[in-house]
């Protein structure tokens, strides 16, 4: 097991020992609002509707202005601190879970009242030990709201709790229930475009070292079609504007794009890096999505390159906007421009990094070039994102070799990251 997990790591590894050049991104303004799971914008771009950080409950979803990243609105009215939020097409309604946990909240946007609750049925609360909804979504043409239940009922040889999985669909005019589908494992989901399908992600498997997209039909809400896609659990599922493609990414997964005609990857690209997020730009012609060390990827579909957007540091991607701005947050809430990141000319690179010995038994010596002199951090960074060591900032020339003292570092492979405000360049590095 330990030796089919170390060959895991090193392909890992080799996944992200490339190289690339890093636009400038113009930021619009940085807010100190806290971290936040999930965004969503206005129609028009002027509003952000924020879903506050996972597992804050004691924080609500709150509305911020574009213009400047102020607080508009704070909804006291729902349930904070999940991933589970939607605001339909035209803007003028917002989906959240009630406080309470057993409804889901409409609520008008002119006005932020609650016009209707959305009630989970009484048979499931009465089944459940507990419940949480975990996801929600509203179809474009506010004819339906689905939500994703996750629970628990007592096991019936040993009474140990035992998860148990929900899909709810209501009517969104009347309120009534249209149908409880029981989905094991589900936890996201999100309508199509035109409608037609329900599409829901398992984050939790079987016992079959997949994990699935099931795509139900919103005419008869039984399954047309079954995506197996990651070894990892899904963490977001997203159709391009237009319905043509479907992004998947999971937890230490690189993202998938699916063609949702031949319902085939047109994209396996691993140079995206073990990504949590993914977002279409609204021409569709690019996704935006999380690097392991929680930089933004962003890649051309057609082409299938990848671009890092490394001037941002530690950053996650929550939103974009019509007019082609994006949402960021990490350490605090900031707005960018994307309009220049398109446009990036990602030409290849003479600047070389070298490390010997690989694997390593407490030393390495590094050698690198760079395009410019001045001061760069050296830090090595282990599969999750996270610095185990740092080298501090170095004066840099064209030219550079160095030996690293790497005692202290458990057995593993991670990557030496070589770094600054404009550069980044990362190598694979195993140690025994």
């Amino acid at each position: 097991m330990k030796q089919k997990l170390f060959l895991l790591m090193l392909v890992l590894a080799a996944m992200l020992s490339q190289s690339y050049s890093y636009p400038t991104v113009d930021t619009v303004w940085v807010k100190n609002s806290g971290l936040i799971r999930d965004a969503k914008f206005s129609p028009d771009g002027n509003l952000i509707y924020c879903m506050p950080d996972n597992g804050d409950t004691t924080r609500k979803p709150f509305i911020l202005s574009a213009a400047n990243g102020d607080t508009v609105k704070l909804l006291d009215a729902c349930f904070g601190g999940i991933p589970a939020m939607d605001l339909s097409k035209d803007g003028s309604l917002f989906i959240a879970p009630n406080k309470s946990g057993d409804s889901v909240c409409v609520i008008d946007t002119k006005n932020y009242n609650i016009i209707k609750y959305l009630l989970i049925p009484a048979s499931l609360l009465k089944e459940l030990e507990w419940e949480r909804i975990t996801s929600v979504a509203v179809s474009r043409d506010n004819k339906y709201v689905a939500a994703c239940i996750c629970g628990s009922v007592p096991d019936p040889k040993t009474g140990e709790p035992t998860a148990k999985f929900y899909i709810v669909v209501w009517q969104l005019e009347s309120g009534t229930v249209l149908k409880t589908i029981l989905d094991y494992g589900v936890e996201n989901c999100t309508f199509s475009p035109r409608d037609n399908i329900l599409a829901a992600s398992q984050f939790i498997t079987e016992n079959t070292g997949s994990y699935r997209i099931d795509l139900y039909n919103t005419d008869t809400w039984a399954v047309d079609n079954s995506l197996c896609c990651h070894g990892q659990e899904i963490e977001c599922i997203r159709y391009s504007g237009d319905g043509k493609y479907l992004a998947s990414s999971a937890n230490n997964n690189p993202c998938r794009i699916w063609d949702m005609d031949s319902k085939s990857i047109v994209v396996d690209n691993d140079d995206s890096g073990l990504s949590n997020g993914v977002h279409f730009t609204n021409d569709n012609n690019y996704i935006y999505t999380n690097y392991i060390n929680h930089q933004m990827v962003y890649g051309n579909i057609s082409t299938k390159q990848t671009y890092s957007l490394n001037n941002l540091g530690m950053s996650l991607v929550r939103a974009i906007s019509s007019n082609n701005k994006a949402l960021i947050c990490y350490t605090g809430i900031f707005l960018i421009n994307l309009n220049n990141t398109n446009s990036v000319d990602n030409t290849s690179s003479t600047e070389v990094i070298t490390v010997s010995p690989n694997p390593s038994n407490g030393t390495a010596d590094i050698r690198f070039t760079v395009a410019r002199e001045g001061k760069y951090n050296i830090d090595v960074i282990d599969m999750n994102g996270k610095i185990v060591k740092s080298f501090g900032s170095i004066y840099c020339n064209l030219t550079n070799n160095m030996t690293l003292d790497l005692s202290g570092i458990s057995s593993g492979a991670y990557f030496i990251k070589i770094w600054n405000d404009t550069y980044s360049k990362s190598y694979k590095l195993v140690i025994n």
